[in-house]
């Protein structure tokens, strides 16, 4: 009985261990089969990746981890240069989307610039060509504009651009092209500038990166009168219309600098096309940067066609301007004389102080240090001695970290980055970065000339839950809460920018 009972007992023992140990067979093989599965979705993934349909093609929303660098320091976005780059921005503030192309009215750009008041930062969930009435006025301070979130082929801003009256501003990732519509309810052509920073507004601390300003009237850009700590980064400068709709005929101008402006920063841009204003420097202003510039195909027909001053104001000397490691790179039209003429620095006042050093002519892809060549430098020596410093000013260099020295590299990093590149460089920066790089192209008078406008696509905006400016698969590959929007202004990634700047700058290509 005993024996029996004992037997009874070990066999349902092992009917139980039998079934515990086929539950947890069976357990373990669903996890893996469902991680065979997740692995097997991810490698066709990959593996079809390039053959995808445009719509996912796209989607270019970080999915994996941020693998951000480590940081020492909070600036205005990880990248940023110079003496603007520590600007704000709209750190902190509420998130407001552009949802149409209207040139005013709810949801526009217009709207989210002019209308909304106190820090914000513009996310798109739209893409293709806003048609401006007049300018888009910013005089509300803490703003950020992340053109790198409009999905599709970008923002493009046409008629008109930016007029900026305020501070801590910064811009990314848009192309602005005021161009030659003769529309009677668009912007007087004189009057199209791509991008206006206008003076006595106090403006200062403001970051322009990977922008595209052309196809302006009057200049491509103008910073006047009272503006400082200013950057702009990585942008391209080209094809001011030269015979167009501006009053004074032929004005094919780049970038005007006028009067009393203090700590500018140009560092790393193309410009290309411009007939003259490469930039103009004028009175009164300090400290203003020109290094590791681009500058191709500025006019032929006289000198003082490239980099030059103007002296608006005779008694207010230029102190302490740099022009620094820059590669002048001459087209078919071009002067030999973009820099070391008469004509570049006239009128100059007592106190008046550059330092120029390290720039190169390239004509053709043979470099030249402008220092050696035949012009006014090594003719008349005594017209440059008394304002050009054999020395640098003391801590120039201190607010950069990427000067380039070796001139061979400046062209083709200029070429590889300048210009709206998030969410794609369109044809028409592709064209202007190809002609620079091929020695091709020419001032031009209408965007006519080189095909005009090119088509715009869209695309699907990313799933975001909470509405908080990061897509849903960005947030769960980083571990946040796809379904609360806190987690946004939270320093969960870094202790330098909050999560929304960490996307933001990882869209952009910082990381």
């Amino acid at each position: 009985m005993k024996k029996t009972l004992m037997k009874e007992v070990i066999i349902a023992l092992m009917i139980m261990m039998g079934f515990v140990y086929a539950s947890c067979s069976l357990e373990d093989l669903e996890t893996v089969t469902e991680t065979t599965v997740d692995e097997d979705q991810q490698e066709e993934e990959e593996t079809s990746d390039g053959s995808d349909s445009k719509e996912d093609e796209e989607d270019s929303t970080p999915d994996q981890q941020s693998s951000a660098p480590e940081f020492n320091e909070t600036k205005a976005f990880p990248t940023a240069e110079g003496y603007g780059k520590f600007a704000q921005g709209g750190r902190g503030g509420k998130i407001v989307y552009v949802t149409s192309l209207e040139n005013s009215g709810p949801g526009t750009l217009r709207e989210a610039c002019e209308a909304v008041s106190g820090p914000r930062i513009v996310l798109f969930k739209v893409s293709g060509i806003i048609n401006l009435y007049r300018h888009i006025k910013i005089k509300e301070p803490y703003i950020t504009i992340a053109g790198q979130t409009a999905p599709g082929s970008g923002i493009t801003l046409k008629n008109a651009g930016f007029q900026i009256e305020t501070y801590e501003v910064i811009i990314r990732h848009l192309r602005i092209r005021p161009g030659d519509d003769t529309n009677p309810e668009y912007l007087e052509g004189t009057l199209r500038d791509a991008f206006y920073i206008y003076p006595n507004r106090n403006c200062h601390n403001i970051v322009l990166d990977h922008m595209t300003f052309t196809w302006g009237i009057d200049e491509n850009l103008t910073f006047s009168t009272g503006t400082n700590n200013i950057t702009m980064q990585n942008c391209i400068i080209a094809e001011g219309l030269s015979n167009s709709l501006h009053n004074e005929g032929e004005h094919s101008k780049g970038l005007l600098m006028l009067n009393q402006l203090d700590n500018i920063s140009m560092i790393n841009n193309l410009f290309a096309h411009n007939r003259g204003r490469n930039p103009l420097i004028s009175s009164n202003s300090r400290n203003v940067h020109l290094i590791n510039n681009l500058i191709y195909g500025w006019g032929g027909d006289r000198t003082g066609w490239g980099t030059h001053t103007q002296m608006f104001v005779d008694d207010d000397p230029i102190q302490n301007a740099v022009i620094y490691g820059n590669v002048y790179r001459k087209d078919s039209e071009s002067n030999d004389w973009p820099l070391y003429s008469e004509r570049n620095f006239r009128r100059l006042a007592d106190g008046t102080t550059f330092y120029i050093d390290n720039n190169y002519l390239d004509e053709n892809g043979t470099l030249e240090n402008m220092k050696n060549r035949d012009n006014d430098l090594n003719s008349n020596p005594d017209y440059f001695t008394w304002w050009l410093l054999d020395t640098p000013p003391s801590g120039w260099r201190d607010t950069y970290s990427t000067i380039k020295d070796d001139i061979d590299d400046v062209a083709d990093y200029v070429l590889a980055n300048a210009g709206a590149r998030k969410p794609i460089l369109d044809e028409v920066d592709e064209r202007i970065i190809n002609e620079a790089r091929t020695y091709t192209g020419r001032i031009i008078d209408s965007p006519s000339d080189v095909g005009g406008y090119p088509a715009q696509y869209t695309s699907d905006v990313p799933e975001d839950s909470d509405n908080d400016g990061m897509p849903d698969k960005w947030e769960i590959a980083n571990n946040l809460d796809p379904n609360s929007a806190d987690d946004a202004y939270e320093y969960t990634l870094s202790s330098y920018y909050q999560n929304i700047e960490m996307y933001l700058s990882e869209l952009a290509g910082d990381f």
